[in-house]
């Protein structure tokens, strides 16, 4: 369960000063995401980062520096990759599109077009850095992602990989979480490296709800989602079927250290 980890944002040292601290003691993955720019907050992990020997990735800001618009957004992506790497982070997370993109099937050529001449543009610029970038799940649907990143296979596109996101699956989905993680198999098999972003919401938007609050509210338990098993279950089944992949939980940072002994609690339960 060493792969479970933890996500901060460069925004309030009080917030975050725990939680990295937390990591470092238990040696656990550290998420970073890139989107406020604070200057306490990123002296504070300038100064704390390189002794602490996390296992490290970035986020990046997601708005600007997403597959679909890369194109006018170069500078300001080659400037968060290079932040990355003076971490020590070897790679970075970021999505496909800021908002939904088209879902007409007649435009779904000039779209994957489009999208993998920007995806071998990041890949190039991602060489420079000797770095790699994960892919994130948001808007679409399943057979969307299949098809993207069978074209990056295709392309034979290396630095490309995939984050998978279990809420978004839930909320911008159709298909359930068994149906996602069998396209997380083949696309292992297929060679991709894989990341999890871990939460939980109420179906209607992405909540980024800890466990902890998941639980409170009666909402852990199984769903048309998670089919006949409780999501405690699904964070066990997931941990043994990717071992080698981080899996971070993206919940508010005053929950982040209940949320982490809560899950481990409940699957040391069930081991």
């Amino acid at each position: 369960m060493q792969s479970f980890g933890f996500k901060i944002v460069e925004k309030s040292v009080q917030d975050i000063k725990p939680i990295l601290h937390r990591a470092a003691d238990d040696h656990r993955p550290l998420e970073i995401g890139l989107y406020f720019g604070d200057r306490r907050a990123l002296s504070y992990l300038d100064a704390e980062l390189p002794s602490s020997g996390v296992p490290l990735n970035t986020h990046l800001d997601h708005d600007r520096f997403n597959v679909f618009d890369i194109d006018s957004e170069l500078d300001g992506f080659k400037r968060q990759l290079e932040q990355s790497v003076k971490w020590g982070a070897k790679y970075a997370i970021t999505h496909v599109s800021r908002e939904p993109m088209t879902v007409r099937l007649e435009y779904r050529t000039r779209l994957m077009d489009r999208l993998l001449a920007n995806t071998q543009l990041m890949d190039e610029i991602c060489g420079e850095f000797g770095f790699a970038l994960h892919i994130e799940n948001t808007f679409h649907q399943l057979d969307f992602y299949q098809e993207y990143f069978a074209a990056v296979g295709r392309a034979e596109i290396s630095r490309i990989h995939h984050c998978f996101d279990i809420g978004h699956a839930k909320v911008w989905s159709t298909a359930s979480l068994s149906d996602w993680l069998d396209l997380l198999d083949r696309l292992s098999d297929d060679g991709l490296r894989l990341h999890f972003h871990l939460h939980a919401n109420q179906g209607l938007a992405d909540d980024h709800l800890s466990f902890l609050r998941a639980e409170e509210l009666g909402i852990t338990g199984a769903d048309s989602y998670t089919s006949e098993h409780d999501y405690f279950k699904r964070l066990g089944e997931i941990a043994l079927r990717f071992p080698d992949s981080v899996k971070v939980f993206e919940v508010p940072a005053t929950e982040a250290l209940a949320n982490m002994d809560l899950v481990i609690d409940r699957l040391s339960m069930e081991a």
